[in-house]
């Protein structure tokens, strides 16, 4: 009997690194296919290139296919990876872990395969960094918060409801779970992805993810602006405005890779933990086996440490950022202005040169 062929669900969650991981997984389809027999699929590929092409994650599979059109798609790329004699394959998307319904779907196109062994992969940040990052990522351009404040006590970090279904459809063995935090990474966020693939990151050859490729994010300035024209957006999608800040300020305007600006405060810190540690040792009892019951390492902090509320937005700070954009926007304007130029010139040229030529010959 052949070896299984091991299907991992890169489920999540949110704000744990997942842009870093699909953008190596997508630069390296190649060599992950021919070096390392896993496939992370092209759903978009024609003609059965799933192995090729680019698809940075899977998002637009589960989202924009129904539920028969995603069972098919999943064992369409099982029987190509039988015949290409793959032994891992791997999907990737943030959202699946609070989108539990898929776990039904997922479950149904695997079900009867005796050759099929699912992974559920999911990596968790702790509840505090996560609501931080969450407002600075998504949640401070929605109508209904009215301040960080609002955002923290009223909404629900549901980990434990979402787990309990996805172990209901496969089992709590087969979920994989990774606390997301440096001092369980110390080999770094990719090399400990592909070693719950099974793939030895060290002493290989790889495709390094470049510094676009991070969700570098935006300051706390920029963040404050969103939030104050969040009423302003249709329905709540702020990511045409959020692109043009990125495209129109300079680097300093970015938050970089791993860089904090703390929204809570200490004391703040720990209302959270303690709401939240029950549901944190439950998973660690449950999924990780650990008997102390600590999903996290990270200490806590000290009610007593200094801490500074985030300024805001003032004349001093908002001034400069106005100034870039209207110098980015007369900046582009008069490079627009004079590619079209350009092109309108050579067209003339190239018009005057066929008449040159079309009079002399006559």
């Amino acid at each position: 009997m052949t070896d299984p062929i091991k299907i991992y669900f890169h489920i999540g969650s949110g704000k744990t690194g997942t842009s870093t991981i699909q953008a190596f997984l997508n630069n390296n389809r190649k060599i992950l296919f021919s070096d390392h027999s896993c496939l992370y699929p092209n759903t978009g590929a024609r003609g059965k290139n799933y192995a090729q092409g680019d698809c940075r994650n899977h998002v637009g599979f589960f989202k924009n296919n129904d539920n028969t059109e995603i069972i098919q798609g999943i064992r369409d790329f099982i029987a190509f990876s039988r015949e290409k004699k793959i032994k891992n394959i791997v999907f990737s998307w943030e959202g699946l872990f609070e989108r539990p319904r898929f776990a039904r779907i997922i479950r149904d196109a695997i079900e009867g395969f005796d050759d099929i062994r699912p992974y559920i992969l999911l990596y968790l940040r702790r509840q505090d960094h996560w609501l931080e990052s969450a407002w600075k990522q998504w949640f401070a351009m929605k109508k209904e918060y009215a301040d960080f404040d609002h955002f923290v006590h009223t909404y629900e970090i549901r980990w434990k409801d979402f787990l309990t279904i996805w172990s209901d459809y496969f089992g709590i063995d087969q979920i994989i779970v990774q606390p997301y935090e440096s001092v369980q990474l110390e080999e770094g966020l990719i090399e400990n992805f592909l070693k719950k693939t099974g793939i030895e990151y060290k002493g290989n050859y790889w495709i390094e993810v470049e510094k676009q490729d991070y969700n570098l994010g935006l300051s706390e300035e920029i963040i404050e602006i969103l939030h104050l024209n969040r009423n302003y957006y249709p329905e709540g999608d702020s990511s045409e405005l959020q692109n043009f800040f990125s495209n129109s300020l300079p680097d300093t305007y970015r938050k970089k890779p791993y860089e904090k600006y703390s929204l809570i405060s200490p004391r703040q810190r720990i209302e959270i933990l303690r709401q939240y540690e029950p549901v944190n040792r439950y998973i660690a009892e449950h999924f990780l086996k650990r008997a102390d019951g600590r999903l996290f390492y990270e200490p806590w902090p000290s009610g007593n440490e200094p801490w500074e509320r985030p300024k805001g937005i003032t004349a001093e700070t908002m001034v400069p950022i106005f100034a870039y954009l209207i110098y980015s926007m007369v900046s582009r304007r008069e490079k627009s202005i004079w590619v079209r130029m350009r092109e309108t010139i050579k067209i003339n040229i190239k018009y005057y040169f066929w008449k040159f030529s079309r009079n002399k010959k006559s």
